[in-house]
């Protein structure tokens, strides 16, 4: 497990950023983002009180896209865990908004949410009377807002997502579907790479809890993404997710 005394030992060309525990008396993990030397210009690390996701920064122009991305690297212990605690996803969207109104940018959670969701649905179709009713449609921030799900449909990313986990959803599940609909992030597992229609299970061939989530605008950019093979070096039980983002 890391601490703030351990050291990994990379290639020379790779360095890293890590967050560790604070509230624990011994070393039980933490996360650690490790990149190339020649981004270290490129990308900018936020120090937050959260002890659930690492937020940095990729500069738009690694990728030719209008703004920069945020990206939130995240582990939520386990619900029946003793550092289980429901107020991790309240964190997580806190901070997520704090940095969305200073930075105009758009956004990638990635991670172990141990979260199952299902294929229940991560966007909401607003009331078309509703939105008449109260002159919503007047207003051009309100209605980019309330129909940011039709990006998909132009990109040709199915609302639909599927997955092989027949677990029923679970509280932690339903609160990340909430975080997504009310920022209108997406799940990209079973709808982009080769995990397009499959929804691969990620943990211990049993269930999804690992994800990729975005914004509408990112999906264009996903070069490549696949539920790899369980290997333990890197995890003890997860699969990994591998993801590559077109750059021009």
């Amino acid at each position: 497990m890391l601490t703030d005394f351990n050291h990994l030992n990379l290639p020379d060309d790779y360095i890293y950023f890590t967050k560790n525990r604070k509230k624990i008396k011994k070393a039980s993990g933490g996360i650690v983002v490790i990149y190339r030397k020649s981004l270290e210009k490129k990308l900018k690390f936020y120090n937050t009180e959260s002890q659930f996701v690492l937020w940095f920064q990729i500069s738009k122009s690694i990728l030719s896209l209008n703004s920069d991305v945020i990206f939130g690297c995240v582990y939520v212990p386990p619900e029946n865990s003793k550092y289980s605690t429901i107020e991790a996803f309240e964190e997580l969207e806190n901070e997520l908004n704090i940095l969305t109104n200073t930075e105009n940018c758009n956004i990638a959670l990635v991670g172990d949410f141990n979260s199952k969701t299902g294929s229940l649905p991560d966007y909401i179709i607003p009331d078309e009377s509703v939105v008449s009713m109260f002159d919503l449609d007047c207003d051009a921030d309100i209605l980019e807002y309330l129909y940011d799900f039709e990006n998909l449909i132009q990109n040709k990313i199915s609302l639909q997502r599927v997955s092989q986990c027949t677990c029923r959803p679970n509280k932690y599940g339903h609160r990340l579907l909430e975080l997504c609909r009310k920022n209108n992030l997406y799940i990209a597992n079973s709808r982009v790479g080769s995990d397009k229609d499959i929804g691969e299970k990620t943990c211990n061939d049993s269930s999804v809890v690992d994800y990729l989530i975005i914004s509408s605008m990112l999906f264009p950019m996903i070069f490549y993404f696949e539920i790899d093979d369980f290997i333990p070096l890197y995890s003890d039980g997860m699969h990994l997710c591998i993801l590559d983002f077109r750059q021009h």
